[in-house]
């Protein structure tokens, strides 16, 4: 039986008046170049609008572009898909979190020398994961992270300290997990070569000397930081110096602006030690993060403080560091505390409305029981982040 015309003029109605679903999906090129591809349903695309910052501004017409980001953010990227009949508009973020470095010229290799880059911090960041490129294959990597006073000096000037993240012995195959935030204006030292106690395969950068770079849309300089040392027999304690001209040294780094920062100094006492505090798991948003408590005097009961905002008060107890308290718990569950370090846990909740929220910031305060003596820890400050 032959459809009446009336049955086709409806079908052919339905079938003008459907409108598709536009969507999208990415996939890391590079650090910072992605390949956008469309995922669009529920008609025929005809035609396609990208607005990768979604500022207005149409970037590409073809149906799966690829584009360069400046550098770490989190960006808006737009797709208006035209099926025909109508069009449908999607928006998502698209996340660039690997600092951008140069490209690689050539391996390095030495028995006593290793090589990196250093910057000074645009603004406040966490360093979540660092990988050393392996051209040669050896097999394992070695990453050291400083946080330093200032620039460090011109080699052969040298100078040590600063210390915050060391991993050696490390499979190449995957990046390194860590911690570490920085505040605007301070100075960061990645060193980092695959190789063992040995020998020290560095992946120099090309072209040579400084290297513009950008974390989470603000521009920063890599410069050559250098030590005369074996990163591994070293445990990352030697002096080390910049150069002005040369390679840098490539470390793969995986930025956030999700932070736990430290700040302030510790208060302690004739007999007690000051503790310090750290962010050893950072405050993502659905995740766990965790502050570690370190540094303290056995038998010593606590609290951990917390509350908005930076202070710098002094008492007669020491310096108070949190500026509006906004509550405390105890730590070890109000017993006495052994030395070694605790751990407190605190589930963040899955709330986009909670994306950069901050400051929170946190304090211990330790009583020594034996002797009365009275200590307080750093201060460190949250903010939360995707």
């Amino acid at each position: 039986m032959q459809p009446t015309p009336i049955a086709i003029a409806i079908a052919m109605s339905s079938s003008l008046i459907a409108q598709g679903t536009a969507s999208f999906t990415t996939s890391e090129l590079a650090p910072t170049v992605i390949q956008f591809t469309d995922t669009s349903s529920g008609g025929t695309p005809i035609a396609w609008d990208w607005d990768f910052e979604n500022d207005g501004v149409v970037d590409a017409t073809n149906q799966n572009p690829v584009f360069a980001y400046p550098g770490t953010g989190i960006y808006e990227c737009s797709l208006t898909v035209d099926f025909g009949t109508g069009t449908d508009t999607v928006v998502q973020n698209v996340f660039i979190s690997v600092l951008p470095i140069p490209d690689f010229g050539n391996t390095y290799v030495s028995g006593t020398q290793t090589r990196g880059f250093w910057f000074p911090a645009p603004t406040r960041f966490s360093i979540t994961s660092a990988k050393v490129p392996d051209e040669s294959a050896h097999g394992l990597q070695n990453v050291a992270i400083y946080r330093m006073t200032g620039a460090p000096p011109v080699y052969t000037a040298s100078t040590t300290g600063g210390l915050e993240f060391l991993s050696t012995g490390t499979a190449s195959s995957s990046a390194i997990p860590c911690a570490v935030s920085f505040d605007t204006g301070e100075f960061v030292g990645v060193i980092g070569a695959c190789g063992d106690a040995s020998t020290m395969r560095n992946s120099y950068g090309t072209p040579a000397g400084p290297f513009q770079s950008s974390i989470l849309g603000q521009a920063t300089t890599l410069t050559r930081f250098i030590t005369q040392t074996n990163l591994v027999s070293s445990n990352g304690l030697g002096p080390y110096s910049q150069t002005l001209s040369g390679a840098i040294s490539r470390v793969e780094l995986t930025i956030s602006s999700c932070v736990g920062l430290p700040y302030g100094n510790g208060s302690p006492s004739s007999q007690a030690q000051a503790p310090i505090l750290r962010t050893s798991a950072l405050p993502f948003l659905g995740q766990t993060a965790t502050l570690t408590l370190e540094n303290f005097d056995a038998n010593a009961l606590g609290i951990l403080a917390v509350g908005i905002g930076r202070a710098n008060i002094p008492t007669p107890l020491g310096d108070v560091l949190i500026g509006t308290l906004a509550g405390s718990v105890p730590l070890n569950g109000g017993a006495l505390m052994t030395p070694g370090s605790y751990d407190f846990t605190f589930p963040i909740p899955s709330n986009p409305a909670l994306q950069g929220f901050g400051p929170v910031n946190w304090q211990s305060a330790c009583l020594v029981t034996g002797t009365g003596e009275f200590a307080l820890s750093n201060g460190n400050e949250w903010w939360l982040e995707l």
